[in-house]
């Protein structure tokens, strides 16, 4: 049974608890005990009920201290307050109660595989009701910085769009499967699925090397990162890195690649020439995605539970500054020249704008529920945003500085890429296993692709980079 609840998602099929699709680090107990509060959201669940689901009648020791202890790391996780809860309520001498709005479904299988799919397909696959929020930017901010990046990016009303002559261009789509832990391999003209390759435990994240020789993708359960080959498919090396890897990012400079270990609140600094760790950097509370300038100079880094972003040097690999960003920051992309970085903000279903020269939150655009990934157009003109649990993409238009549409995609979007055109987006829809395609000439889903259990990444590389009739010794 899955019960969604906030930002936060508890898999008791799978023993897992997820925020924004990450999964968090909870020990047996309290995780046990979190799923005996959601199953009854809104009742007393006593202690006599609690002793007999999670330790049974047999028990030998403390048990009042055991609860105690399981209620504690439970809050702590969940950053909730005994004095003033918004998840857990104690009823003194009786128990807990869940006061968090809970709702709940069966974890549906993996879908099977489908042969290509049309548009009214496509409309059945997304039959879900999606809450659409056109959130207006309501921030007085007016400095010459914020100025300038207008100015830079005046358009008409309707900019969003593609202009109508733009051709896709072909590519292939790397998709990661977390759930099945498997690559897709899609080829973006015909939508074909052209490979699959299996891993080890569940990928994360990746990036490719600049000339697309290598993909680096990190092992959440293993502690490691994988090299793939992308022309033939096979894994030429697997680096340990820190605890629980996520987001990773490559130097459009060589050699080096970021690996942002969420565990172990630190970034693992590898270099590509011997695939081996040279430095460990420290960042803020559950490091999560990593995003490098265009130029290879500078990165950041999205700390979760701290609030903040960490700016790299990546040509010293050295730690510049933190910067506060606002409630759960998740996802990060950089403007095309570089000046500016958009920040997803999870917890308060917003944007923010960061100035790199001044290290400074500019601006704050709201969007959808929970956004958790966020890609600029190559113009930079307007900005794709992921909200997990709205279900949705919002647009937003960079000149106006506000969310103008609203694109309806799969369950749980979790992160969003474009062709190299510019002219196809591609969203990974965690819950419902699928890959949806949308024309960004029209900001339509034109179709839905079912892949492998939980999407969680995509990585685009134009086939003048890997051939897309690269052919991989795997089942297709």
């Amino acid at each position: 049974m899955r019960y969604q609840f906030a930002l936060y998602e508890l898999d008791t099929t799978r023993n897992e608890l997820r925020k924004c699709g990450l999964r968090v680090k909870l020990e047996r107990k309290p995780l046990q005990l979190l799923a005996a509060l959601v199953e009854r959201p809104g009742d007393l669940v006593t202690r006599g009920d609690l002793k007999r689901k999670l330790w049974g009648e047999d028990l030998f020791g403390d048990f009042d201290k055991g609860l105690n202890v399981a209620v504690a790391k439970l809050r702590a996780t969940l950053n909730d307050s005994p004095e003033k809860p918004v998840y857990i309520e104690t009823v003194t001498s009786e128990g807990y109660r869940f006061i968090a709005k809970v709702e709940h479904g069966i974890v549906s299988p993996m879908p099977p595989a489908q042969p290509k799919s049309k548009l009214e397909r496509s409309t059945l696959l997304l039959g879900i009701t999606a809450l659409a929020l056109l959130v207006a930017l309501g921030t007085s901010y007016r400095i010459p910085q914020v100025r300038a990046f207008k100015a830079a990016r005046k358009a008409p009303a309707d900019s969003h769009a593609i202009p109508a002559g733009k051709k896709a261009t072909a590519a292939l789509l790397y998709i990661l499967n977390q759930g099945a832990h498997s690559v897709s391999v899609l080829e973006t003209t015909s939508h074909a699925m052209a490979s699959t390759l299996s891993l080890k435990s569940d990928p994360r994240g990746a990036a490719t090397l600049p000339g697309g020789s290598a993909m680096y993708i990190s092992l959440n359960g293993a502690n490691s990162v994988v090299v793939l080959n992308p022309r033939t498919g096979s894994i030429t090396a697997e680096i340990a890195v820190g605890n629980n890897p996520v987001g990773v990012a490559a130097n459009p400079r060589p050699p080096y690649v970021y690996v942002a270990n969420n565990y172990s609140n630190s970034v693992s600094v590898i270099d590509s020439r011997t695939n081996k760790v040279v430095r460990e950097l420290p960042v803020g509370s559950v490091p999560t995605e990593i995003a490098i300038t265009f130029d290879g100079t500078r990165g950041i880094v999205t700390n979760q539970s701290s609030g903040t972003v960490t700016v790299l040097d990546t040509v010293a690999n050295t730690v510049l500054d933190t910067i506060p960003v606002g409630s759960t920051p998740v996802g990060v992309a950089f403007t095309p020249d570089s000046k500016f970085a958009w920040i997803t903000l999870a917890g308060q279903n917003e944007i923010a704008l960061i100035d790199m020269t001044s290290r400074q939150v500019v601006r704050h655009v709201g969007v959808g529920l929970a956004p958790v990934r966020v890609a600029v157009s190559h113009d930079g003109k307007y900005v794709l945003v992921s909200n997990f649990f709205s279900n949705t993409l919002s647009i937003v238009d960079t000149a106006r500085m506000k969310s103008v549409e609203t694109v309806d995609v799969g369950l749980n979007p979790v992160e969003i890429t474009l062709d190299p055109a510019g002219v196809m987006a591609y969203s990974a829809n965690y819950g419902s296993n699928t890959v949806s395609a949308i024309d960004t000439r029209t900001m339509k889903v034109v179709e839905t692709i079912a892949v492998g259990s939980n999407p969680v990444e995509l990585i685009m590389q134009p086939c003048f980079v890997v051939p897309c009739d690269a052919p991989w010794d795997v089942p297709r």
